[in-house]
């Protein structure tokens, strides 16, 4: 048998069993999800959303969220719809990469994602992810308008993927770099005309700013640090554990300074046309920089470590893969992260494989784009 055919005899395994995971989670755990709650509750409403009451997500989630409800009928049936659409976004995810990728990708994007499927099925994050891993696939085969289209559905459902236009903005090709602009200009009107209609100004607060949190979320590079000293200002917080104070204003100076870092790198990255570093360490910035990091924030770099691995960058797929299990191994003891001292310690672990997961990710592009700076005579 060849090691194509044992890939993909591996990877359809790996389906199968999340499969079954999908099944049991429908049986269980879907009907009391907390975040399925929270979607019920944004769903079931007949206020007017970002007006009458606070939302954290954007219209496009929200509209998704309302969209299933009628079809649904109750809480229990919302849920398990919720958790087959993640499933199906998980299967979309796994399916691109195979496209472009190989067999090899998807069994490592299944592989890696292993410890915390069983959260991500309880969440929405799967869902933009499978839009970005159709855009960075299609970027692949040179299929420059389902790149934008598909990204710019990825950034609509959530912004996290905003960073990663550079990557098709810089891109190297004159003639796909240009469809690619005016997809992705004509794309963002749409996305920002629909947002202001639904939500206006007031709605794009409350999405970067969490609903207007007040603190760190502890699993963050900072709420992490600050939690290592001190958990006196810990608290619930807008379905979150937070720490520390932070105004609403420097919650959006840090998620600029983390996109705009993520954007740079994106750029670096787009000339080297590594699509899997260039998505882990442009991702990764924005994470580290991000007041809010919460565990299934871990699905937006699972397939970028997959195609990382097949492009043989391996030190940052390994460092996302790590970032991954060390996400899981804090978050089944999470009660003593928030009680205790030492699980703090894995947090941190998990925050260094990030940081440096995105210093190894970038530092090719940064070395190629400092060898292709002129060098100034400083006699001259």
């Amino acid at each position: 048998m060849s090691s194509q055919s044992l890939w993909r005899t591996f990877a359809i395994s790996l389906v199968f069993v999340r499969f079954l995971v999908a099944m049991h989670i429908a049986h269980t755990e879907a009907a009391t999800s907390v975040d399925f709650d929270r979607f019920w509750t944004i769903a079931s409403s007949t206020a007017a959303p970002y007006v009458a009451y606070r939302i954290e997500y954007t219209p496009f989630a929200v509209g998704v969220f309302k969209l299933v409800r009628p079809l649904a009928g109750d809480r229990a049936t919302f849920g398990s719809a919720m958790l087959w659409i993640a499933f199906s976004a998980d299967v979309v995810a796994c399916a691109a990469l195979i496209a472009s990728y190989g067999w090899q990708a998807a069994a490592v994007y299944l592989l890696v994602t292993i410890p915390l499927i069983d959260l991500f099925y309880n969440r929405f994050d799967l869902v933009p992810t499978a839009a970005v891993a159709v855009s960075m696939a299609a970027l692949k085969r040179e299929r420059p308008v389902l790149s934008a289209v598909a990204l710019m559905a990825g950034i609509a459902l959530k912004l996290w993927a905003a960073p990663l236009a550079a990557l098709l903005l810089a891109d190297p090709r004159p003639s796909v770099r240009r469809t690619q602009t005016v997809t992705l200009v004509a794309g963002g009107a749409v996305v920002a005309i629909v947002w202001l209609a639904f939500a206006g100004t007031p709605g794009m607060v409350q999405v970067a700013t969490f609903r207007g949190a007040t603190g760190w979320q502890v699993e963050t590079f900072v709420g992490n640090l600050i939690a290592l000293f001190s958990h006196r200002t810990l608290r619930f917080e807008f379905n979150a554990f937070r720490i520390g104070v932070i105004s609403s204003g420097a919650i959006v100076a840090w998620l600029t300074v983390g996109m705009e870092v993520g954007f740079a790198l994106a750029w670096l990255g787009a000339r080297a046309r590594e699509i899997g570093s260039t998505w882990l360490c442009s991702i990764g910035a924005l994470l580290l920089f991000s007041p809010l990091l919460s565990p299934q924030f871990m699905a937006w770099i699972a397939p970028a470590a997959a195609i990382a691995w097949v492009e043989r960058r391996r030190w940052p797929a390994a460092l996302a893969a790590a970032a991954l299990a060390l996400t899981e191994l804090f978050w089944a003891h999470y009660t003593e992260v928030l009680t205790g001292f030492w699980w703090q310690f894995a947090v941190t672990a998990r925050n260094a494989s990030l940081l440096a997961m995105t210093i190894a990710a970038a530092a090719p592009f940064v070395r190629l784009r400092s060898a292709a700076l002129p060098i100034v005579n400083a006699d001259e």
